[in-house]
């Protein structure tokens, strides 16, 4: 019986280490960011140039409620799983742990950008595509661009004086 507990606790273990790796809407753009932020930038972006009629924009604002609704049915499986975890409750922890795998998917937003585009006609979706592609591919860009410098930060940090630099050492061995 201990060897469940513990090989349970070993899954919740691993299980939240996935859930670290959460898709948060708007975490690449900066850390400051609300989803709420998130959903507005990326409606006004995906929508620049097109015209919606009233009965789309209603549509559209409940995608954005369902999402919303979504954030908080994830928020709060995440708060029961910890709870469980705290009790030592593995049984229940792991089908928390299920549930809050589906609840993740459901925040993703790609599914939520495929429902607007469903709702547009044939004249906006073209519109609607570019405007998504000219914002991921920026996103892309600042990205990679953050990435840049944090790698050349590294670099610099381990250059600094005083500082033991396992790369540059007499003693490091020589790599091909």
């Amino acid at each position: 019986m201990r060897v469940i507990h513990i090989l349970a606790g070993l899954a919740i273990l691993w299980s939240s280490f996935a859930e670290a790796q959460v898709y948060a809407p708007g975490a690449g753009d900066s850390p400051e960011k609300s989803p709420d932020q998130f959903w507005e930038e990326l409606t006004s972006e995906a929508f620049a140039g097109i015209e919606l009629s009233e009965t789309q924009q209603v549509q559209i604002e409940a995608i954005l409620l369902e999402a919303t609704e979504d954030r908080g049915r994830y928020n709060e499986i995440q708060s029961r799983l910890k709870l469980a975890r705290e009790e030592g409750d593995f049984e229940f922890a792991m089908k928390l742990s299920e549930e809050l795998k589906s609840a993740r998917n459901s925040l993703r937003p790609n599914v939520r950008v495929g429902k607007m585009r469903d709702l547009l006609n044939e004249d906006q979706r073209p519109v609607f595509d570019r405007n998504i592609r000219v914002r991921e591919d920026r996103r892309l860009a600042e990205g990679w661009a953050r990435q840049k410098k944090r790698e050349s930060e590294v670099k610099q940090a381990a250059q600094a004086p005083g500082i033991p630099n396992p790369t540059n050492s007499p003693t490091a061995p020589l790599t091909p």
